[in-house]
């Protein structure tokens, strides 16, 4: 896949979040940006591959998660990670959770996360 088709990729994928969080009562239409969802310092973006949806999400959080308690010296404020979620609707669960309720992230819906990383 070369670099435009996975641009439109992502543009695909978002256009189906739209839809189907529209579907479910959620407008998401003025957080929507080129290559991602964006709000109050925090972003999330999603693609596919090989059939499976991949999330990345990143910005500032208040709070150190639990895994990098042993790291806070190193911590100022960002956070940043990557993973999978089963399903559109697992992908807007997490993008709620993430940009409109401004959860934590020990406080983030399930998903798998495959790499994390703390600023």
């Amino acid at each position: 896949m070369d670099e435009l088709d996975e641009i439109e990729d992502f543009r695909d994928i978002e256009g189906e979040i739209l839809s189907v969080a529209q579907h479910l009562g959620v407008d998401l239409a003025a957080i929507r940006h080129t290559s991602g969802f964006f709000h109050d310092g925090r972003d999330i973006s999603y693609w596919r591959r090989g059939g499976i949806l991949h999330y990345c999400i990143q910005g500032d959080v208040a709070v150190l998660p639990d895994e990098f308690k042993e790291s806070a010296t190193e911590f100022s404020g960002i956070y940043q990670e990557s993973g999978t979620v089963d399903s559109f609707e697992q992908a807007i669960q997490l993008l709620e959770a993430w940009l409109i309720q401004c959860r934590e992230v020990d406080q983030l819906p399930k998903r798998v996360i495959r790499k994390r990383g703390i600023g």
